[in-house]
């Protein structure tokens, strides 16, 4: 994966853009980001998924005082979601937040959900938002409990 952030510059704690950056050189950015984003989450949960029957002390590893990565909850939850998608059902169309909203329920009926939320993809654009789907989604649900 190539991040394509054009004529700006990538730092550990900002992102420097260049002054006479334009609007059409600015949005693509934030899509870039986004799609970062999500792949960081996929990629965290799976590592996380990994290490579960390989390293049997991952918590007390994470709460140490030397750990330097996401909270053992972060990791957990990200884990979660990874083992309810296996790879082959996770849509790149669609935000990391859109799978989570649907984590706890049956493979078929989330993935029947996935499809409803990309329907718009082919008249606007874009995919139906994660709130959308909290709305559509079984009760038990709302809020993207797992």
């Amino acid at each position: 994966m190539a991040l394509d952030i054009g004529r700006c510059k990538p730092f550990a704690c900002s992102l420097e853009l260049p002054g006479d950056l334009d609007i059409d050189e600015w949005r693509p950015i934030g899509t870039q980001l986004k799609k970062l984003d999500t792949r960081v989450s996929w990629w965290l949960g799976d590592g996380w998924a990994f290490g579960e029957a390989r390293y049997r002390d991952r918590k007390a590893r994470v709460e140490a005082e030397d750990w330097d990565g996401p909270a053992y909850q972060t990791c957990r939850n990200a884990a979660t979601i990874s083992r309810s998608f296996e790879a082959s059902r996770r849509r790149d169309t669609l935000s990391y937040s859109h799978h989570a909203e649907l984590a706890a329920l049956e493979p078929e009926e989330a993935d029947d959900l996935l499809d409803w939320v990309e329907e718009t993809i082919a008249i606007t654009g874009k995919p139906r938002s994660a709130r959308e789907l909290r709305g559509a989604a079984p009760a038990p649900l709302v809020g993207g409990k797992i």
